[in-house]
């Protein structure tokens, strides 16, 4: 057993897909589900999340194959989380075509901490019983990321000048939820993993078109090395763009409950910029 224990909550759903040239139906997703099967190849994952009585055997395998503890996989009766979409010829765009929640309507995990400082006494819990404590870090698990890492850190970009993360694109309107606590958690882990030096300076700002929870928000983060770091949202592409002196690397990802399509250009554009 690895000793690398990882705790993963989240969405676990079977999705309905259609391409081109093909279409399948009750494919396995959900972030949780992704997460676990990533995890699982180096660590002991430990999922929680909940799934319908109509939740195939062929999945219940790969959940218990990738994991070490399952005894928080509740499993309820009712349909699981089910998605459908129709992707386009490029991979760029995709349609939702159908969207039931099952008994993910009713999952409802408590929060792992309500305050800062909770938060800093379970971290040193975990780390003194050699676990990890993880939120909403997903997204450093997948290769593009990783790569990006690289790339900064083997100083291919140069000097970093600014770094703009974008969520557009319609997906499904979360309406019960602050879009900053829903949304900007992910890109912020991306950006804590990859750049590392503290803020000096937040600056937020946000507007309310369906109730009186915000859904369009503009985040700007400031450093001391005159480092810019710009977050906006409308709904779920991501794009990641950092711009440095010698050249500019572009993550692009297109997601949906967990189905990821990814093209990271780090054919990194080798005309260095003329700063006269």
């Amino acid at each position: 057993m690895n000793n690398n224990n990882t705790l993963i909550v989240g969405s676990i759903g079977l999705d309905t897909i259609e391409t081109v040239s093909d279409r399948k139906e009750s494919i396995l997703g959900g972030s949780a589900t992704y997460a676990t099967i990533a995890a699982g190849k180096s660590a002991s994952v430990h999922l929680v999340g909940i799934i319908g009585d109509d939740f195939p055997i062929n999945g219940m395998k790969i959940l218990e194959e990738a994991t070490v503890d399952l005894s928080n996989l509740d499993q309820k009766e009712g349909k699981t989380f089910i998605w459908g979409g129709r992707y386009a010829e490029d991979w760029d765009n995709r349609e939702t075509l159908f969207t039931e929640l099952g008994v993910f309507n009713d999952f409802n995990p408590k929060p792992i901490t309500s305050s800062s400082k909770e938060a800093r006494i379970l971290a040193d819990k975990a780390q003194q019983k050699n676990l990890i404590v993880t939120v909403d870090h997903t997204y450093l698990f997948t290769g593009a990321v990783r790569r990006i890492k690289d790339v900064l850190t083997e100083g291919q970009l140069g000097q970093l000048y600014y770094y703009d993360s974008v969520r557009v694109n319609l997906g499904l309107f979360q309406h019960d939820v602050n879009v900053m606590w829903d949304l900007a958690t992910h890109d912020f882990s991306i950006m804590n993993y990859l750049l590392g030096p503290t803020a000096r300076a937040v600056s937020a700002a946000g507007s309310c078109h369906i109730n009186e929870l915000e859904d369009i928000a503009y985040i700007t983060v400031f450093f001391d090395n005159n480092l810019l770091i710009i977050w906006w949202n409308k709904y779920h592409l991501l794009l990641l763009a950092h711009i440095g002196s010698y050249c500019e690397i572009l993550y692009k990802q297109m997601r949906y409950y967990g189905l990821i399509f990814f093209d990271i250009y780090n054919h990194i554009h080798k005309t260095k910029r003329n700063h006269k």
